[in-house]
């Protein structure tokens, strides 16, 4: 009985050996030879022209957000002034149809009541439609303003990211003079004899 358990015993660390191998190796350090100095300054220069992108793109997205915010501007003017059109026409229209409303004439009112009736649809639904258009540019401008305070916020990171590298690049160029210049007094050192 003994023998069973100590075997079942090792086939269950076996099996658990197998299972978690390909996990702890996930945990070993990789073996990275470093870097030279050239490497080190084409990575710092590298980091230089990544912080000079992304503060354009992030005063691409302002000017984005600037055009989209005056866009929606433009656009909720022109229904606004579409809105109030509309509503003079609608009431000049039913002045008219008032007038045959009060009319003697019983056929006349019949169509003048259905006159009204047609008028305060239409007018219902293009008023209907004309809103949902305002209330799409409205969202056009606040989309654009959101655009614009993103793209400060990006713009804000970039610039210290930017600062970060030409910091660090200037650091690398200067390590690099340094053991250059250290090179060479080496080397007359050497060839000097002292």
């Amino acid at each position: 009985m003994g023998s069973v358990q100590n075997s079942l015993g090792f086939k269950v660390v076996l099996v658990l050996t197998i299972l978690l191998l390909p996990f702890l190796s996930l945990y070993a350090q990789p073996a990275t030879a470093p870097l030279s100095p050239t490497e080190r300054l084409a990575r710092a220069s590298e980091r230089v022209a990544e912080g000079e992108k992304r503060i354009e793109e992030a005063r691409q997205l302002m000017t984005d957000g600037r055009s989209m915010e005056k866009q929606g501007e433009s656009e909720s003017k022109d229904h606004v002034k579409n809105l109030k059109r509309m509503l003079k026409e609608h009431e000049r229209e039913m002045s008219s149809l008032n007038k045959q409303l009060s009319s003697k004439d019983k056929t006349e009112r019949s169509q003048a009541r259905a006159q009204a009736r047609d008028l305060k649809t239409r007018y219902r639904d293009e008023v209907r439609s004309v809103r949902k258009e305002l209330k799409e540019a409205e969202r056009n401008k606040k989309r654009g303003e959101k655009m614009q305070e993103r793209g400060k916020k990006k713009l804000e990171r970039a610039k210290d990211y930017l600062k970060k590298a030409k910091k660090l690049e200037k650091e690398v160029q200067k390590r690099n003079e340094e053991r250059e210049r250290k090179l060479v007094e080496q080397e007359q050192r050497r060839m000097t004899g002292g």
